[in-house]
């Protein structure tokens, strides 16, 4: 019996993605030499306006958009569609930054954006802090990914892969073509994950409409669930735990997460405008959520009392789809899992050879970061799976926990974009009482008066960032005139006044 659920036709074509999905990591290397920092860190900086739009979109689709975002839509109504806003206003602020993050990257030679921290700054501390801050954020996420990759896979096999062999199976296929390719892994296997999400999403949500509906619009399902359930589609929906406070300041937690990861993508474009026009195009991406959603919606109706949420899409494909598509559903949804899981290992690890040991070991050349990051893989694989295996929380809610301190970053990268008065010490003031703030306020003191905790981090980190700086020596003259050369002569003379 085992056996047959193992090798059902749907789980038989989810082998296959993941055989064809290890295939491509490893054999991405091809062509690079990846015991060299710059092809394995940032691909050689080779990436096309495709890869870099497939890598940043399908590092944004997670297992939330498969499971995360119906359950939600499922069991609160309309606070789901905070996902698709915070992801349309992050990519209008990406637009701005990104393109300036790879001119800096290929100029001051920073591969990272805790690297570009502390060369602006001047600082290794803070450089060191602003890694380790922001890897939280990395293992949250990487968490959700193989929670969510555990959930599909005991649905999909009816239980005969348990919830621990789940979350080890994924985590290892990723590691090994990380650890083998790095970045250019990502690049390719976001390109085939990327395409196979969107397909599935859209058939999918349309196949549903037609089956339960009798055409290819959503509006029918909406109309129905409306006069069945109108509380869906209303805030703060069917729970209290989301009043228009929180569902703002998750938004716009979101929205000022500049990301460590998204820094080294940004850096492994061909060229600025390259990176300018992958985000252009991103926003196109995202129609591949409102189609779950839809699915997650008509659950309310056709399919009540599912628990754990998380698992009202699968168990709507399971119940409705045939044979094919289930498969490919599962498929799809360990494609958005896994591409997201990626940079929280890559990034990570990166991150820590780069920013917490070398700037310390003063005798690790580049070689030796290279070695230690990929073996660091590892122990980011190990971590996330401890993580994963033990009782937690819907996914969307693992997602805004990692926002409240990835988005603790934006101070000190507003210091290096847009503000030549920060200074070092503002800046590691900023971050300090940011990380507790806002670890006190999604822990203990959960999200005061409604308002998500990692905003409330942020502020405080704001204030002690625009003080500390304000009553502190300005950078040196040699800094300002590097990251800003257009306005330095104007910003040097008022201070020498």
């Amino acid at each position: 019996m085992t056996l047959e659920k193992l090798f059902s036709f749907p789980m038989l074509l989810i082998w296959g993605y993941l055989i064809a999905t290890l295939w491509l990591g490893i054999a991405s290397r091809k062509g690079f030499m990846m015991n060299k920092l710059e092809d394995w860190g940032v691909a050689g900086r080779s990436m096309n306006t495709t890869y870099m739009y497939f890598l940043a979109g399908a590092a944004g689709i997670s297992a939330y958009t498969f499971m995360g975002s119906p359950g939600w839509a499922y069991s609160k109504g309309a606070p789901v569609w905070y996902v698709i806003t915070y992801l349309a206003i992050m990519q209008l602020m990406s637009y701005y930054w990104a393109p300036r993050a790879w001119q800096m990257s290929k100029d001051f030679g920073l591969h990272t954006l805790c690297q570009a921290i502390g060369d602006r700054y001047d600082s290794k501390f803070v450089r060191a802090l602003s890694s380790l801050v922001s890897s939280i954020q990395g293992f949250a996420y990487s968490v959700l990914q193989a929670t969510g990759s555990a959930y599909i896979l005991s649905v999909m096999s009816g239980g005969a892969i348990s919830h621990e062999v789940g979350v080890m199976l994924v985590l290892v296929i990723i590691a090994i073509y990380i650890y083998t390719s790095g970045l250019r892994a990502m690049g390719v296997t976001n390109v085939m994950q990327g395409i196979l999400m969107l397909a599935v999403s859209i058939i999918s949500g349309l196949y549903l409409s037609k089956l339960l509906f009798n055409g290819f619009s959503f509006t029918k399902g909406f109309t129905e669930l409306l006069a069945a359930s109108p509380q869906h589609f209303t805030l703060p929906g069917l729970q209290k735990d989301w009043p228009w406070q929180f569902w703002t300041t998750s938004i716009l937690i979101s929205f000022f997460t500049i990301s460590n990861g998204g820094w080294i993508g940004a850096a492994a474009g061909r060229s600025a405008d390259i990176v300018r026009k992958s985000r252009v195009w991103l926003s196109t991406y995202y129609i591949i959520l409102l189609p779950t959603i839809f699915i997650g919606f008509m659950g309310v109706m056709y399919l009540p009392g599912v628990k754990p949420v998380d698992q009202i899409a699968v168990r709507m494909g399971m119940q409705y789809f045939p044979a094919l598509l289930v498969g490919l559903y599962g498929a799809g949804t360990l494609a958005a899992a896994m591409s997201s899981a990626e940079p929280g290992f890559h990034t990570t690890a990166f991150s820590y050879a780069r920013d917490v040991v070398q700037p310390y070991a003063k005798s690790m050349d580049d070689t030796k970061v290279t070695k230690l990051a990929r073996g660091l893989v590892w122990l980011c694989m190990l971590v996330t799976a401890a993580i994963a295996m033990r009782p937690g929380t819907t996914l969307v809610y693992m997602l805004l926990w990692g926002y409240a301190f990835g988005s603790q970053l934006f101070p000190l990268v507003f210091g290096i974009l847009w503000w030549p008065r920060a200074t070092k010490q503002g800046a590691a003031a900023g971050l300090v009482v940011g990380f507790i703030v806002a670890l006190y306020c999604t822990n203990v003191w959960k999200h005061p008066y409604g308002i998500h905790g990692g905003f409330v981090g942020l502020a405080f980190n704001m204030a002690a960032f625009v003080i500390v700086s304000l009553l502190t020596k300005p950078s040196p003259r040699s800094t300002i005139e590097k990251y800003f050369p257009d306005i330095a002569a104007d910003v040097l003379e008022d201070s020498d006044k």
